[in-house]
């Protein structure tokens, strides 16, 4: 139940940023605020802490490219939403459970935690260059 309710917080954001509005109607000012409201900057904060939810559940219940979907999913909201300790945080949750789900499918840690840290890399290089609030 919970991952389905932060799967909605990413929805609604990625939402805000595309067409500027979340789903309640409130703008987007300066960055992406969910459901919290216009000027209550936690989403990033908490969808950092708890993006891991989201992605258990999704491997456990999905595909692998739903996987690196929810994945890719979070990592925009929480760029988009928040600042440096939000991306320190969602970078550790990402090697730590990247770390986890390799060792649980028998890969060597190397070869998966290398083409997320590539993703990673291209996603902050283009929210960098499509975004100017995130620059």
């Amino acid at each position: 139940m919970t991952a389905w309710l932060l799967l909605f917080w990413v929805f609604d954001a990625l939402v805000q940023a595309v067409i500027g509005y979340d789903l309640l109607g409130y703008a987007y000012p300066e960055r992406l605020h969910g459901l919290f409201g216009p000027h209550r900057w936690k989403l990033g904060h908490t969808l950092a802490m708890l993006s891991p939810i989201v992605w258990e559940y999704v491997s456990r219940h999905g595909a692998k490219w739903q996987l690196a979907l929810a994945w890719l999913g979070t990592a925009a909201v929480v760029l988009l939403a928040s600042n440096c300790e939000s991306w320190i945080v969602f970078a550790i949750a990402t090697v730590l459970l990247g770390w986890a789900y390799a060792r649980w499918l028998g890969f060597h840690t190397v070869k998966l935690l290398g083409p997320i840290a590539l993703v990673a890399v291209m996603a902050g290089v283009g929210a960098y260059q499509v975004n100017p609030k995130f620059a």
